[in-house]
């Protein structure tokens, strides 16, 4: 099996060095074991600088205008030959030199192949990776793309949806998984270090991550599977969530930190919608 890591910049130049350092320094046989693509949307900071240095190392590298973050991805697949694929973009790095190594050991068809990232500062947070892919879970909470090896054919065959400028990764993966129903595997072993400053991380604040998550679940699902899966307020998200949990003290922890956080509202809305009613 053979891994194609695709690492994507603009204007990232300290960033784009790290990764590629980080990626060139794998044990994992490079040429043979995983190839290394860097597509690059035109930066003027000196990023083309940094890919013409490793250039003899890459199987593909350029530095062009692009249509934003996802439409460099699918060149990347493009002209991608392995058997998996890894996006390692700008900022973010392998959690070890023999990341590759491990995960080439475990690679024996599945569809999907996901381990543990650990966020970097200054929002430092440890994500592990679920043992089975549950359709709750995937809709609240997004797997670690960063720590994903994704079987090439699928991306190839569907790429990432360029209309969603946010989500197209969890875009990707949700109907992969409840649409065409892949298959996965755990890799119980920490992936990647994910750069929580990079477009992902920011874009969720300005309201565009929820915005077109919506979208995208209510053009994908009818409305009665959507208010399934995700109820019909975010309590009622969580709670699905907590429920899908496999450790029964964890499951029932953030059920009540759930209850504990909606009780107070929810009883203070009965009381001023009683108050009103005597009112009238």
């Amino acid at each position: 099996m053979k891994i194609s890591v695709i690492t994507i910049n603009y204007n990232d130049r300290e960033g784009l060095a790290k990764t590629m350092a980080s990626v060139l320094s794998q044990t994992a046989r490079l040429g043979v074991d995983f190839e290394y693509i860097v597509i690059d949307g035109g930066s003027n900071d000196g990023s083309a600088e940094v890919i013409t240095q490793y250039a003899d190392r890459l199987a593909y590298g350029v530095s062009e205008p692009d249509g934003g973050i996802f439409n460099a991805m699918n060149k990347g697949i493009k002209v991608a030959s392995g058997d998996y694929l890894n996006f390692m973009n700008a900022g973010d790095c392998f959690a070890a030199p023999d990341v590759l190594e491990r995960v080439i050991q475990q690679l024996d068809g599945k569809d999907f192949y996901i381990g543990h990232q650990q966020n970097l500062k200054p929002h430092a947070r440890f994500i592990k990776a679920p043992r089975r892919i549950s359709a709750c879970a995937l809709v609240v909470q997004p797997l670690s793309h960063q720590a994903a090896f994704i079987r090439s054919e699928l991306l190839k065959a569907r790429g990432y949806n360029e209309q969603f400028r946010v989500i197209a990764d969890w875009e990707q993966m949700v109907v992969e998984f409840l649409v065409n129903n892949r298959t996965y595997e755990r890799l119980d072993f920490v992936v990647s270090h994910f750069d929580t400053t990079g477009l992902s991380a920011r874009s969720g604040g300005d309201g565009r991550y929820e915005e077109e998550r919506q979208r995208m679940l209510r053009e994908t699902f009818p409305p009665r599977i959507v208010e399934a899966l995700v109820g019909r307020s975010r309590f009622d998200a969580k709670v699905r969530y907590a429920l899908d949990k496999p450790n029964l003290w964890q499951r029932d922890v953030k059920i009540l930190r759930n209850l504990l956080k909606v009780m107070p509202r929810d009883l203070w809305h009965r009381l001023f919608k009683t108050s009103g009613d005597k009112a009238v």
